[in-house]
């Protein structure tokens, strides 16, 4: 088949999976989709509790005695929007955008982590390709806690001897731990008070890379949250007597925040004082991340002033709640089978030493006690990968460590939402 004809054919399935929101938590209707579409195509496939879709391809004629092969992805995606695009993740679908085999989407992600792995399955088994026989798993939560591969029953890995992963942007390499999370909420109430000074300043931070916290949390990125939270504990130090009315940033758990804003007030006399000690931290600030962060934009500019604000014991709450938190890679774990894999191979890893390199992700509240995952249940790890394919799913395997600010932080309201987003890389 030529190349065009194999574009065109994953990227038709692609659409149709982009019609469908598809949010972390909320894959209920891209899961019935998928099934729907397997059903389109022939295939029956099983819907388990918390929606990860598992069907099985018969083998073609003659090849029924040969190893069961699973093709694995995950259905859920990271949502995010820019700031002026208006998007709702539960309601609204991808609008895609193409110019020639470049794929985007219209101010919006994408979704092709994973969209793509339901999208090839999708188009492969249309195909007139000799194969023994397949299984498909698609899991849910990937992105944020691994609750699709932590409640995967074992039954459906325990007669599989190779798993293609599709789910990875190095084709020359197998995957064998990742980035995992865990989150803390911190909740105050508020004390609202009548604006309190002359002057309003809006703080904004904007143009920082941003990018999805595991696969790039390890390459000294900045946080905007984190920039505008030291450009406050600043003013603090220097003594300017401000209260916080709006403090934005960031748009999911797993995308390093990009942009943030806040609004302060203060005296008027204090505004020019303010304005030159934030400029003297943005300065400091893009030194820092000077061969990383090469679009940084830190401002502080003259804002309509706001009726009311919170008290000034929130606003100190706030800001020495964030400014502290750390913003990156704490480690990264060692001793870990790695190298460079070209070509066609199969790589096994014993059981014991894959476990001593990776930890089960933990059950989000509500799903249960946390499961190891059902890869684990083998007596031995066996990944196989076929041509540059890629193996063994980032979401069946987790490794912690390091803590990155996280995001959204609405418009202060009646209480202070503010989480964590904790990360570590295998």
């Amino acid at each position: 088949m030529e190349n065009k004809a194999i574009i065109e054919g994953v990227l038709q399935e692609f659409a149709g999976l982009a019609k469908h929101p598809r949010k972390s938590y909320h894959e209920k209707a891209v899961s019935d989709y998928i099934v729907s579409r397997l059903a389109a195509l022939g295939i029956t496939a099983k819907q388990d509790g918390v929606y990860n879709v598992i069907a099985d391809i018969p083998a073609t004629p003659g090849y029924e005695a040969a190893p069961v092969t699973m093709l694995q992805g995950h259905m859920d995606m990271v949502c995010v929007a820019k700031p002026d695009r208006t998007y709702d993740p539960l309601t609204d679908e991808i609008v895609l955008k193409r110019d020639g085999n470049i794929l985007s989407a219209d101010g919006t992600s994408l979704g092709a982590d994973d969209g793509m792995a339901i999208a090839i399955s999708l188009f492969l088994i249309q195909q007139p390709i000799v194969h023994g026989p397949l299984r498909l798993v698609f899991t849910v939560d990937e992105e944020v806690s691994m609750t699709g591969a932590t409640h995967l029953d074992p039954a459906h890995v325990q007669d599989v001897r190779y798993i293609i992963n599709i789910d990875s942007e190095s084709i020359e390499a197998l995957c064998v731990a990742s980035a995992g999370s865990s989150h803390a909420t911190f909740t105050r109430q508020l004390s609202r008070q009548k604006a309190d000074g002359q002057a309003a300043l809006v703080l904004k931070a904007a143009g920082f890379i941003g990018g999805h916290s595991g696969e790039t949390i390890n390459e000294g990125k900045s946080n905007a949250i984190k920039a505008i939270a030291i450009g406050l504990q600043r003013l603090a130090q220097a003594g300017i007597a401000y209260t916080l009315a709006a403090f934005d940033g960031g748009d999911a758990a797993n995308a390093i925040p990009s942009h943030a804003q806040a609004v302060i007030v203060l005296p008027a006399d204090q505004v020019e004082k303010a304005q030159d000690i934030l400029a003297a931290g943005a300065a400091d600030h893009k030194l820092v991340y000077t061969d990383i962060e090469t679009s940084i934009s830190l401002t502080a500019e003259p804002a309509a002033l706001p009726e009311q604000t919170v008290s000034p014991a929130d606003t100190k709450a706030l800001v020495v709640i964030i400014h502290p938190a750390v913003n990156g890679c704490l480690r990264i774990r060692k001793g870990c089978p790695t190298g460079d894999l070209t070509g066609q191979l199969v790589f096994h890893v014993p059981e014991k030493a894959l476990l001593g390199c990776v930890v089960p992700a933990v059950a989000p509240a509500g799903h249960g006690a946390p499961q190891l995952p059902a890869l684990h249940q083998l007596n031995e790890f066996q990944a196989g990968v076929v041509g540059a394919l890629v193996t063994v799913d980032h979401s069946l395997f987790v490794q912690r460590g390091a803590v990155v600010l996280h995001q959204p932080l609405h418009h202060l309201q009646n209480e202070i939402h503010f989480q964590r987003f904790a990360h570590g890389i295998g």
